[in-house]
């Protein structure tokens, strides 16, 4: 059962591998499930509150890079040591995105509509982008072929760049400009498209608003999808269809066409606001859903019909993708949530219940809306609004007591071997 749901999850990333994203809500890690089996392995304080909290971490190769204050950090994944750092030219915005680390490279969305790179080996600066019209970096960093993708965030009302850069050297290749500015919003591509978010360009959250479908390679715009809010997370693929969620407390899906036009559109109405990208496995989608105030939910949804089909109540509002593992004979979601004390939430795909996996000590907890990321053997990474960055895997096996009888059967066989010895 564990090979088939590995296979099927597999199977479907195949299928869309034609769409770039920039998260991974899927790993196939042997992640802790049980509370009892979770163990802190590392914590490292890189900030006092959300104003200046290290942004979202990011893995590349044996080390995790996190950007705080004015310091890009590179840690040793296995002691939390920070080995090298390098200066940056400005701060992560609220630290809500992650550096990017692709081919020997870290991207670094900074506040004032900077994107800085550096050598991941040698942590020197390579070049440093500055947008004309400034604003926060909130949204996730694409690459794709050779081209980077990132946009900035001003304020509800006032107009914002979405940037194309040539990720070798930093040079504007196209911007786009929208009023409302682009918050957390990660596109995918498909083809020769790159599908869109943003924010309506209005404070009221509830306000018509547009995904977008542009050339990804001069930014002109294909076609429009009128929408009911604003659009503050990623789009994801699957199967060959397209899912995001609004904070007007919408799920939408749909298809593209081979130029870049919307076909095949169609919408649920949530419970509440969301800015949960979709994580999607076994034609079922997991998103975070918003309830009263800072409470809410995990709701999985079908793919093809957006029915509900299970919800759980979080600690709080799980603002951020969440993250499945396939690698036992169930399926297990792992989750933050904007609230304190700013832990770790598992639950059971079967039984759909949950439990506290990792609560932090209290001079550590803190809201959250970090996602959490996966090593190669299993261990979370994730930061709170406390500025501290953890990393929880887990416990090593103990080996059983052995019986009476094996006891016996070790000394007989010590005896053995001492009395062969002797006639050596």
């Amino acid at each position: 059962m564990k090979n088939t749901i590995k296979f099927l999850c597999f199977f479907l990333s195949i299928v869309t591998l034609f769409s770039v994203a920039a998260f991974a809500g899927v790993t196939d890690a042997e992640t802790p499930v049980l509370p009892e089996e979770a163990k802190l392995k590392w914590s490292i304080k890189l900030g006092t509150s959300y104003r200046n909290a290290p942004s979202v971490p990011a893995i590349y190769e044996n080390h995790v890079f996190i950007m705080s204050s004015k310091k890009l950090c590179k840690i040793n994944i296995e002691n939390g040591e920070i080995v090298q750092s390098a200066d940056m030219v400005s701060t992560p915005s609220f630290g809500c995105v992650p550096p990017l680390a692709e081919n020997g490279i870290v991207f670094c969305p900074l506040d004032d509509g900077i994107v800085q790179a550096f050598n991941a080996d040698t942590m020197h600066s390579l070049w440093v982008y500055s947008d004309a019209l400034g604003g926060q970096a909130l949204s996730p960093i694409v690459l794709d072929n050779g081209l980077l993708y990132t946009g900035f965030w001003n304020d509800e009302e006032l107009d914002a760049n979405y940037v194309c850069l040539n990720s070798f050297d930093g040079s504007l290749v196209w911007s786009f400009t929208h009023k409302g500015g682009f918050y957390w919003s990660e596109p995918v591509i498909k083809d020769d498209f790159l599908i869109l978010g943003a924010d309506n360009g209005s404070g009221n959250d509830s306000d018509k608003g547009k995904v977008f479908s542009l050339n990804k390679q001069t930014g002109e715009i294909a076609d429009t999808l009128e929408i009911n809010g604003d659009q503050r997370s990623g789009i994801a693929s699957y199967n060959g269809h397209f899912y995001f969620v609004t904070k007007a407390g919408y799920i939408y899906k749909f298809d593209l066409d081979s130029n870049g036009k919307f076909v095949f559109t169609e919408s649920k109405m949530l419970s509440g606001a969301s800015t949960s990208t979709p994580v999607i496995c076994n034609n079922k989608i997991y998103i975070g859903v918003q309830a009263k105030g800072f409470d809410g939910s995990l709701c999985v949804l079908d793919a093809d019909s957006l029915e509900i089909l299970n919800t759980v109540s979080m600690n709080g509002y799980p603002q951020s993708e969440v993250l499945l593992t396939t690698a036992y004979d169930e399926i297990y979601v792992y989750s933050t949530y904007n609230s304190s004390p700013g832990g770790i939430t598992v639950i059971s795909g079967n039984s759909f219940t949950a439990k506290d996996l990792y609560v932090p000590e209290s001079d550590n907890q803190g809201c959250c809306i970090s996602p959490l990321i996966a090593s190669a053997d299993g261990t979370l990474i994730y930061k709170n609004d406390s500025g501290t960055v953890f990393a929880v895997g887990k416990k090593a096996s103990e080996e059983p007591e052995k019986t009476f009888f094996q006891k016996i059967a070790d000394w007989i066989k010590s005896l053995l071997d001492l009395i062969l010895n002797l006639f050596r």
